[in-house]
């Protein structure tokens, strides 16, 4: 999964077989799940996470209400939903804090194969079943791909 600046990150492995005798081509893509390519990274402290949650530029970030969630509004029962769903696909909890606001916010982190920093952060509010979900990486055009892969991971 390595992309060029500004361009769009699929999920896409594109696939080419050459016909040696017909001397033709024959293309095709093969759908990867994106989490296939996400490796759990060495913990992170909370204050190294963020640092890097703060100092990851918001042009990388793409956002999306992920719902309905187990736990029925229960913010304790639809984060370990959440953390054990992202945990078995390679994304490492960080830290989880409660806000003045009264909302949690439980932050992950993955790798990606070629060492892409994903960080996730997911937010619950008190009664409503599900949550929102924010994806910021070191690379802008993987943002939108990994968050469809976290809210794909979240689906029942």
């Amino acid at each position: 999964m390595m992309a060029a600046p500004g361009t769009e990150v699929s999920g896409n492995l594109q696939v080419a077989i050459k016909n040696m005798h017909a001397s033709s081509v024959f293309y095709f893509q093969c759908p990867v799940p994106v989490a296939a390519v996400l490796l759990k990274p060495s913990p992170l402290d909370t204050a190294a996470f963020k640092a890097k949650w703060q100092g990851s530029d918001k042009a990388a970030e793409s956002s999306a209400t992920a719902t309905p969630l187990p736990g029925g509004g229960d913010v304790a029962a639809t984060s370990r939903f959440c953390a054990d769903r992202l945990g078995a696909h390679g994304m490492a909890e960080a830290v989880t804090v409660v806000g003045a606001d009264g909302v949690t916010r439980a932050y992950h982190h993955a790798l990606t194969l070629t060492n892409v920093l994903v960080l996730v952060e997911l937010s619950f509010k008190a009664a409503f079943p599900g949550c929102k979900v924010t994806v910021r990486c070191d690379q802008p055009q993987y943002a939108a791909a990994i968050r469809a892969t976290v809210d794909q991971l979240l689906k029942l």
